[in-house]
């Protein structure tokens, strides 16, 4: 059950929480106090609700009446009035959805996995379903009933080289504007050319509205204006921070880098067949990072709230419409909403969008200083060899599979490949796990050049 939990106990400040009239009382039982004994039947399911006084001891959530009764016995030996109450918000936390039940006791539905009931978790667009979990697999951006990864943009590769198109999206905040001309000469240029190696690749470094130096080797500046894709039921986005805080809906525009936005401002740049692999840059959340006055669920600091969310929402849609990847680069003083792996447990917004999208974070907060550039160009190059490895993109269908030796048609040679592998499964094609007569039966029945 959910609700069975380890709560941290802590001490109140204030003194209402410590009754006078009952310190007598309070002194004849320090002995349960002290040996962590608490009144077992006062704390089950038949008691009354922990947010509300009852003229009985104890309440319904039993590990937080053990709590409030460790520190204050007389909730469970007297009465739960107004006090234990009082205790209970201070130990236990919230009832967020008013049901009478501690969030820490209700076996409530929580499918982003993130310990928040879903009836009172972020849903920016208030369709009762928490924002997280629309980033899954069976999406569909254009509502046409079929799920978007099926029927996003896929190829079969002509040649052992495969085609890839990679995009850095600079997102040149101020307190990045220093380090973008090094980690582009540094480590992604450098990469670039590692992967050339081995594949068709076509790169390019973009920046964001903000007109950044010119040694920074941007091949284009995202102008102010640029309308963003968006998906059904969502508002309409246009590129519109001047600080070029704004990696999300940047990230969406170039899911699709052969539209007109694009064409003639890239350099060679043009729609074809390749994987499409993007980098957002940024140490700010995905919609103006910035304190925006308006903003709707944002801390002091405005990051991280609905419009965030509605910016990492479309980026993941978009971004699985055209079966594009991206690999989420978080810069140093990245807000932990944004990024945070401490204690290796991976969360935040570019973890969302790295894992809706089939890509990964590369860790970039602590580089140059923590982090060399030869270890942040090793880890950005294995992110990106990944991604082309399970890259939506690549889908090749065999319509010979009994072409064994490839040479386009069924002859020979792959009669003695099968026979050769005869009760082994390297010839099987049929799917009952061996190559036998089943296999030898359709062979023969695809005889002769292929389709």
């Amino acid at each position: 059950m959910p609700g069975q939990i380890t709560i941290k106990p802590f001490v109140p400040s204030n003194s209402k929480s410590l009754r006078s009239s009952h310190v007598a009382l309070f002194i004849a039982l320090a002995c349960v106090i002290l040996s962590n004994q608490v009144n077992g039947q006062a704390c089950d399911e038949g008691a009354g609700s922990c947010f509300e006084p009852n003229a009985t001891p104890g309440c319904d959530c039993s590990p937080c009446c053990e709590l409030v009764c460790e520190f204050d016995p007389i909730c469970c030996d007297v009465e739960w009035d107004f006090v234990c109450v009082e205790n209970t918000v201070d130990f236990c936390g919230l009832d967020c959805n008013d049901n009478g039940i501690a969030d820490a006791c209700e076996d409530f539905e929580d499918c982003n996995q993130n310990g928040i009931p879903d009836d009172c978790d972020l849903d920016c667009n208030d369709d009762g379903i928490p924002d997280d979990c629309h980033n899954d697999q069976t999406i569909d951006c254009n509502q046409n009933g079929m799920p978007d990864r099926e029927e996003g943009p896929t190829f079969c590769p002509e040649k052992a080289t495969i085609p890839v198109d990679l995009i850095a999206i600079a997102d040149p905040s101020g307190s990045d504007n220093n380090k973008l001309p090094s980690l582009c000469s540094e480590v992604f240029e450098i990469v670039a050319d590692r992967l050339d190696v081995d594949f068709d690749l076509q790169a390019a470094w973009t920046s964001v509205v903000l007109d950044a130096p010119a040694d920074d080797c941007r091949d284009w500046t995202m102008p102010a204006g640029t309308a963003v894709p968006v998906c059904a039921n969502v508002e309409e986005r246009v590129i519109d921070d001047e600080d070029g805080e704004e990696w999300g809906d940047a990230t969406a525009v170039l899911t699709t880098p052969g539209e007109d936005h694009l064409l003639g401002q890239l350099d060679g740049w043009t729609d074809r067949d390749a994987v499409l692999i993007l980098i957002p840059i940024s140490d700010e959340a995905p919609q103006n990072g910035d304190d925006i006055p308006g903003d709707i669920g944002g801390g002091e600091d405005g990051t991280c709230d609905c419009l965030d969310e509605g910016s990492k929402s479309n980026l993941i849609k978009q971004a699985v419409l055209m079966n594009a990847q991206i690999i989420p680069m978080p810069t140093p003083e990245t807000d932990p909403c944004v990024y945070d792996n401490s204690n290796d447990a991976e969360s935040g917004m570019m973890h969302d969008v790295a894992q809706g999208t089939l890509g990964s974070v590369v860790d970039a907060r602590n580089w140059p200083t923590g982090k060399t550039s030869e270890e942040l160009a090793d880890e950005l190059e294995a992110a990106i060899r990944l991604a082309i490895e399970v890259s939506p993109r690549i889908r090749c269908v065999n319509e010979c599979p009994w072409d064994f030796t490839g040479n386009g048609q069924v002859d020979g040679g792959d009669l003695s490949y099968l026979l050769g592998n005869w009760g082994q499964e390297a010839a099987d094609v049929n799917g009952d796990g061996t190559t036998d007569g089943g296999d030898l039966a359709m062979l023969l029945a695809y005889w002769g050049p292929c389709p």
